[in-house]
């Protein structure tokens, strides 16, 4: 019934799939595939749901209709047990995880007394506990791998009639596990007289699942296969016959799962693999040179395939450019693309999308090339074609996820639908992404608002850039201003194109318009000179009679100098002194040269002072700012003291030779120490772990000296912000010369950072050490310590001190300091591969020692230690492994420590006075290895156990010996009884182990010769041999593949060592030896050709570099031609699976005409250009605006001068022809002064001046000039060379008459003399100095 149910839900999806297509199955035939195939997509998925029908209608519990404890499920929620008791099928499905915790375990009483038929356990469940399914139905289930734990009484039934409960599983180690402990369950019965009581029993069952392979070729051929269940499974190949025009593909395994013949899955269910067929591809050696290409480092990918030459090719096919799945390509893309077929037919163009490309869409490239049509495979038979594809427009650190294949349309018109073509090749994926490479910035233009676009650029990180001009068109009624450049995200700076900037960040170049202007008023540049600075300042444009703010100076001063004024130049005036943020009236162009002053170094005074009970000080003075190294001390120690280090303040200690930097004045103290009396003090390591055993050793030597009296001690304190609770046990080992001794010390007190532990009181001296005991001696002390907590680390230090007397003291206060402190720490955890034993006294008092043991090995339980509870007696130990639950065992029992082990004491009631016992001991007799004795109540049975001793070499087990008193020994088997009246002695008889061997056999496997045949003794260790096969042609030997048994084959070398458990095959495996060879062609070489390159098996390698020349010097090397006609440049990798010889390519030299320079030398520096050898240049015109005259000088002409040849003349507008690099200067001659009439000036020859007069003046009369001309002089007033005054004549009269004006200060400055009046000329009157003396009273 169920079955008939089954079809007839599977019959009705399949009609109601099947109307909701069929408007569609009258289409085209292409799309009633499609529809077909979505048809069977959806009956596929109702068949499978109806497949997992029964498990869902089962599966009524939900996570909330469980009860869990952690990761242990404890039973019904009230939810479940409500559901449980109304459905008929009491089938339960158990959840996986509860809370997001996996459910590992299914707790006691879980679901006791439910009536449950069915179970179905997740994987990860790993145990079942004690009743869990008590009462219930269950027959059979079915449990996976990782449970390997079940109490014996999990599924007790209410009547011991009732049948066990079979226990299923696939895995080999879950019914090995499950096995065992039924054997456990079983002799611990059997050993306590009861009768087995395990309530199930386990069966290994490997499960089988069908495969269904189908046709899918017009047919219903069909072919099934039964393979193991959830074992790894590989794929045939197709063995079906093919549709007409059609090749194999794939196996199509359902729920989008393809996997090719050869590759592998596992079955976990009944599958239905279905054949998938193609058209036979007219295209063939489809690759792409890269798989993921840089836009912003110029790179494109190369994508060759070739049309097949078949007679019945036909149609239309195109290399089409697709995007990735959730990946979609906005409009605006550049494609750049260059194709080319058969080597000779190039076409190359630039394409912009305008659509969005998705994946559902395709770009046909021979459209993006210039097409009109798609490719004809008529006209392409047996032609490869090349593309060479590279992208522009991807946003900065965007990745495109693309693909490229080659795909065939129904006719020739373009298509941008994936719908619409069919796949000639697998599309092959590649990403284009747009980032800047290392080491590279990105130069980025914003329009603002402007119009076009400007190409970013790449360049260089650091490198000097020139600003472009803009190409971008200005918004309406706006003219670009300037670029407003931003570099690596800091604030944008104005800059004009031409400009220079250090890209080192990316750039952003931003236009900035203006209002369009009325037509410009001329502008001036604005330069600055360094003179003798460093770096550059960038010139400015300022329009005509406009201000300028004179710069803050941004010049690196030369060495030892310092920013003082600007001296600056208007046109041809006289230059001027001036101030940052003063303004300059801009009426010519304009020279700011920076005028530089001596840098004052500064100093700073350190004081050193002696603090050895004197005022002794010494002051030095040095820079500030620069590393000082301090001296020695030179001052006086004070009596028994002895000089430790500086003291520079701010808790700042220095020794002599250390460096600081003085930033101001200091005080520098000198620090005295007390004369130690201990020297050499060292430990042997910093840290040590308590778990692994690990001691320190502290070493010291007391001096000999005369003097040296009193007590001293090594004592243990502990560092800053540590402290140690009582209960620390530190073990001492002292050895004072042949004096040794040794204690285990119990801390009493806390240890703090104020208190000591004197080691002489811990290794069990009644008082501390005398140095008139121990003069010249070595002491060292050998320290461990426990009772650390586990995984504490405590802060220690060891220091040597001294004392005012030979008591014991536990304060640092009263201790004087003979070294300094060493500071180690000593730490409690677990070694990496270690694990910890630890002793639980539960309830009981004592101590037992913990213990660290390998990770995974073998531990005996010890016994127990622990002092019981009162009128308890002990009576096993509560194991538990990693956290898991525990489990009973005996002292002596052995457990593998694969996780920290915790030992917990169980008690039981003290039992009346025991009856007598009696010991029975094995003996192994030549055996290895020990059995554990046991203890036997008087009249006890013994059950002999299996013999655990190992047999000696050659031998095996064969009975029992047993001696109980001093009776005859009897032979005995294990399980044998044996009634224990006295101690018993069992010992092992062995007999004679027959020797089995295996064959070793070898095979060439293609090579040639013979190896022999090997017998080796069974699970011997065998060493493979070298390979004395010959090998075949053109190949060498790699390894061998070792087969043992029915064991999977693997690959081993000579040497290696293999457990011989079976029969062992040994087969040769061969390496082909292939080469690649190199030629020059058809030219003659100087130098030598690349030796050649031999690899072993298909390897990558690199084309070498060129390392000759063409003889004929007109050739030069270009790259390297495979056979294929394939060319690679130097250093190109090429994969190298078959023998290939590279051709070297060549091509004739353009030849390169000389360049020579002429360079301009000016005043203020150095212009040069670049031509042609044999230009002819014509001499320009002097720019005096940009290359000022020096003053009182005019240009006269050029001097020229070629190298190798004199010097000539030549004026404005002479040729010449540029012959080598010449030199080109301006000459200058001085412009003679214009006459000046000569002055004539009347004074008188000698004038009085008042006694105590405050003011005079001095009348003068000068003629000879234009009172205007006259108004341009100077004039100072001199006695001898001693100046009075200086004035200018600007308040001269009409008539030349001039008064000069005498202070009191000026008239204070005047002796008996002669006076002169000087007059001095200037730029308009000639520079002639007029001097008349007169005589003074």
């Amino acid at each position: 019934m169920k079955i008939k149910s089954r079809v007839l839900s599977l019959a009705l999806v399949l009609a109601m799939v099947m109307s909701a297509f069929s408007p569609a199955l009258a289409k085209t035939g292409k799309q009633q595939d499609v529809k077909k195939k979505e048809i069977e997509k959806h009956v596929l998925k109702a068949a499978n749901a109806q497949k997992k029908g029964n498990t869902k209608k089962r599966n009524v519990f939900e996570e909330g209709d469980f009860k869990s404890s952690g990761a242990i499920l404890t039973g019904f929620s009230d939810s479940g047990l409500e559901k449980f008791n109304t459905q008929s099928d009491k089938t339960v499905n158990l959840p996986e995880t509860m809370g997001g915790v996996k459910i590992t375990t299914i707790g006691n009483h879980a679901f006791s007394g439910l009536k449950i038929s069915g179970l179905n356990i997740p994987e990860g469940y790993e145990r079942i506990n004690v009743r869990a399914f008590y009462k219930s139905d269950l027959k059979k289930i079915q449990v996976p791998k990782e449970l390997k734990n079940i109490h014996k009484l999990a599924f007790e039934a209410s009547e011991d009639s009732q049948p066990k409960v079979q226990v299923c599983t696939d895995d080999q180690a879950c019914f090995n596990a499950l096995k065992n402990l039924i054997n456990q369950y079983d002799q611990e019965d059997e050993e306590a007289g009861n009768d087995p009581l395990c309530s199930w029993t386990v069966k290994l069952e490997q499960q089988n699942v069908d495969l269904l392979f189908k046709a899918n070729n017009g047919s219903n051929e069909t072919k099934l296969v039964k393979v193991q269940k959830d074992k790894e499974y590989t794929l045939p190949e197709c063995e079906f016959a093919a549709p007409e025009g059609k090749e194999f593909k794939a196996w199509d395994l359902g729920h989008g799962i393809f996997k090719k013949a050869g590759e592998k899955f596992i079955p976990k269910m009944n599958t239905t693999i279905t054949a998938l067929w193609q058209n036979i591809p007219g295209v063939e050696n489809f690759t792409l040179d890269k798989t993921e290409i840089n836009t912003m480092a110029n790179e494109k990918v190369v994508a060759k395939f070739k049309v097949k030459d078949i007679a019945l090719l036909k149609g239309h096919f195109d290399l089409v450019l697709r995007v990735g799945s959730y990946t979609s390509v906005e409009p605006g893309l550049k494609v750049k693309i260059k194709r080319t077929i058969g080597g000779i037919d190039v076409k190359e163009n630039t394409f912009i999308t305008k659509d969005k490309l998705t994946s559902s869409s395709l770009l046909c490239l021979a459209k993006a090339v210039g097409d009109d049509k798609l490719l004809s495979f008529e006209q392409n038979k047996g032609k490869e074609i090349e593309h060479e594809i590279s992208f522009e427009g991807i946003p900065e650190d965007k990745t495109y996820k693309l693909k490229l294949q080659v795909c065939s349309f129904d006719n020739e018109n373009f298509t941008s639908s994936v719908a619409s073509a069919h796949y000639e090749t697998d599309a092959i994926d590649f990403t284009a992404k747009s980032s800047i490479p290392e080491g590279k910035v990105s130069v980025n233009f914003d329009a603002n608002g402007g119009t076009g676009s400007m190409q970013s650029e790449i360049v260089d990180k650091d490198s000097e850039y020139e600003l472009p001009n803009c190409e971008f068109e200005p918004p309406a009624e706006k003219v670009f201003d300037k670029w407003s450049v931003s570099i690596g995200g800091n604030a944008p700076e104005g800059k004009n194109p031409g400009d220079k900037i250090t890209a080192s960040g990316n750039v952003v170049v931003k236009a900035e318009w203006k209002d369009k202007p009325a037509p410009p008023t001329p502008k001036y540049k604005v330069t600055f000179d360094a003179d003798g600075g460093e770096g550059e300042m960038p010139e400015a444009e300022v329009e005509e009679n406009d201000d300028y703010i004179l710069p803050a100076c941004a010049f690196g001063a030369p060495e030892g100098k310092e920013f003082d004024k600007w001296s600056v130049t208007v046109g041809g005036a006289s230059p001027i002194d001036k101030m940052p943020g003063d303004l300059v009236k801009v009426t010519d162009n304009v020279t700011v040269k920076a005028v530089w002053k001596n840098k004052p170094i500064p100093m700073v005074d350190l004081l050193f002072k002696a603090n050895n009970g004197t005022n002794e000080t010494k002051t030095i003075t040095v820079e500030k700012d620069k590393e000082y190294i301090l001296p020695e001390c030179e001052f006086a120690a004070p009596a028994g003291k002895e000089f430790k280090t500086w003291d520079l303040g701010h808790g700042m200690f220095k020794k002599p030779g250390e460096k600081f930097t003085p930033k101001t004045d200091k005080e520098i103290t000198a620090i005295w120490a007390k004369i130690s009396g201990i020297e050499n003090f060292t430990l042997d390591k910093t840290e040590i772990n308590t778990m692994a055993n690990e001691k320190l050793t502290a070493k010291f030597k007391v001096k000999d000296m005369a003097t040296l009296s009193g007590n001293f001690d090594l004592v243990l304190r502990v560092q800053s912000y540590t402290t140690i609770q009582p209960g620390l046990k530190i073990k001492v080992k002292r050895t004072i010369g042949s004096d040794v001794k040794e204690n285990t010390f119990t801390t009493v007190d806390k240890l703090t950072s104020s208190s000591l532990l004197c080691l002489a009181k811990a290794v069990g001296d009644d008082k501390l050490l005398s140095f008139e005991q121990n003069k010249g001696k070595e002491i060292e002390h050998e320290i461990s310590f426990e009772g650390i907590p586990e995984d504490k680390t405590y802060k220690l230090k060891l220091q040597v001190c001294s004392f005012d007397n030979e008591n014991f003291t536990s304060s640092v206060a009263s201790a004087h300091y003979e070294t300094d402190a060493i500071d180690f720490t000593a730490k409690s955890s677990i070694p990496e591969g270690k694990v910890s034993v630890n002793f639980d006294a539960n309830g009981g008092t004592g101590s037992m020692q913990s213990e660290i043991v390998d990770k995974d090995s073998e531990y005996e339980l010890p016994n127990c230690e622990f002092e019981p509870p009162a009128e308890k007696v002990f009576d096993k130990w509560s194991v538990s492994i990693g956290g898991n639950a525990p489990e009973g065992k005996n002292p002596g029992d052995k457990i593998t420590a694969s996780g920290n082990v915790v030992v917990k004491a169980e008690w039981k009631d003290k039992p009346a006075p025991p009856t007598p016992k009696y010991k029975v001991t094995f003996d192994a007799d030549g055996g290895e290895g020990e059995m554990p004795e046991a203890e036997v109540e008087e009249n006890d049975d013994y059950i002999l156990p299996a013999c655990a001793f190992g047999a000696p070499e050659g031998k095996e087990f064969d009975k029992w010996s047993v001696t109980v008193g001093g009776a005859s020994p009897i032979d005995k088997m294990p399980g044998d009884l044996v009634k224990v009246t006295d101690n018993v002695t069992v010992k092992a008889v062995w007999k004679n182990k027959p020797i089995p061997s295996v064959d070793v056999t070898f095979d060439a496997d293609g090579g040639s010769g013979e190896m022999p045949k090997e017998t080796v003794t069974k699970n011997s260790k065998y060493t493979l041999p070298s390979c004395e096969f010959t090998a075949p042609s053109g190949s060498e030997f790699l390894k061998w593949e070792v087969k043992v048994g029915a064991a999977a084959p693997v690959f081993k070398m000579p040497g290696d060592r293999i457990a011989a458990s079976d029969s062992i095959s040994v087969k040769a495996v061969w390496s082909k030896k292939i080469t690649a060879k190199f030629n020059s062609g058809d030219e003659e070489i100087n130098g030598k050709l690349p030796e050649n390159i031999v690899v072993t098996g298909s390897e990558e390698i690199f084309l070498p570099l060129p390392t000759f020349a063409a003889v004929d010097e007109t050739k030069e090397f270009v790259a390297w031609e495979d056979e294929n006609h394939n060319q690679y440049l130097p250093g190109a990798a090429f994969m190298l699976d078959e023998n290939t010889e590279f051709t070297a390519v060549w091509k004739t030299k353009i030849p390169q005409i000389p360049v020579k320079t002429v360079k301009f030398n000016f005043k203020e520096g150095t212009e040069e250009r670049s031509y042609e050898m044999g230009t002819v240049l014509s001499l320009p015109k002097y720019d005096a605006d940009k290359h000022p005259m020096p003053k009182g000088m005019k240009f006269t002409g050029w001097k020229v001068e070629v190298a190798g040849e004199q010097a000539k003349m030549l004026e404005v507008g002479d040729s010449f022809e540029l012959k080598d690099n010449t030199v080109i200067t301006p000459e200058y001659e001085k412009i003679p002064p214009k006459p000046l009439t000569k002055l004539k000036i009347k004074a008188p020859k000698t004038f009085k001046i008042k006694k105590k007069a405050k003011k005079a003046v001095l009348t003068l009369n000068i003629k000879g000039a234009k009172q205007a001309d006259l108004k341009k002089l100077n004039a100072e007033l001199r006695m001898g060379k001693k100046l009075i005054k200086k004035m200018d004549l600007k308040s001269i009269g009409k008539k030349g008459a001039y008064k000069i004006k005498l202070t009191a200060k000026d008239i204070k400055k005047l002796k008996k003399g002669k006076l002169s009046f000087i007059v001095i000329g200037n730029n308009s009157i000639a520079g002639i100095k007029v001097t008349i003396n007169f005589a003074f009273k």
